[in-house]
């Protein structure tokens, strides 16, 4: 037996399928680049979550925004201030991903690992940091190291995994 998945997509071309842009959002580390050019991130890389009807996102700078998927329009913006500790090495100003977990009694959370070793959890409807997860609503990643790392040499780029109620995180360091 042979099983074969494929689409039946030829129909689709120039003339039957118009497409237009729907909406452009603006990141806010536009204004930060315009600033200081020296904070020019390699490129927008993160993957933005879908979640009813809104896009979570992050960006090179740190930023974590939360989007109307319909309009384009910022509900609202918090800013981790990571690139005030300096253009991280190795890959730079980058940033993949954020996580985002809920749970039956109507919270839900944005997890966002930095550039300089923070990982903040932020209430998903709000932005506003989660003042019962570490201090103030970030935990520092770099404690329990051995030793004291400076935070440009440990980043934390890609998007986290939430497993039950666990956040799993990797790490880039100077090497």
């Amino acid at each position: 037996m042979v099983l074969r998945k494929e689409s039946k997509f030829h129909f689709i071309c120039s003339k039957n399928v118009h497409f237009c842009v729907a909406w452009q959002w603006q990141s806010p580390d536009n204004a930060l680049v315009k600033a200081d050019p020296k904070k020019t991130p390699w490129g927008f890389k993160s993957t933005p979550l879908k979640v009813g009807h809104m896009l979570y996102t992050s960006t090179s700078l740190g930023h974590v925004a939360a989007i109307d998927a319909a309009t384009g329009k910022s509900i609202w913006v918090f800013d981790t201030r990571t690139y005030a500790d300096g253009r991280p090495t190795n890959l730079g100003f980058n940033h993949r991903g954020v996580a985002y977990w809920s749970n039956n009694k109507g919270q839900s959370r944005i997890f966002m690992p930095t550039n300089n070793g923070y990982l903040w959890a932020l209430d998903a409807k709000t932005g506003e940091p989660l003042p019962g997860f570490g201090e103030a609503g970030r935990v520092d990643l770099t404690l329990g190291l051995g030793r004291a790392i400076e935070r440009k040499h440990y980043s934390v780029i890609s998007a986290p995994t939430v497993v039950a109620d666990v956040v799993v995180v990797g790490s880039s360091i100077l090497d």
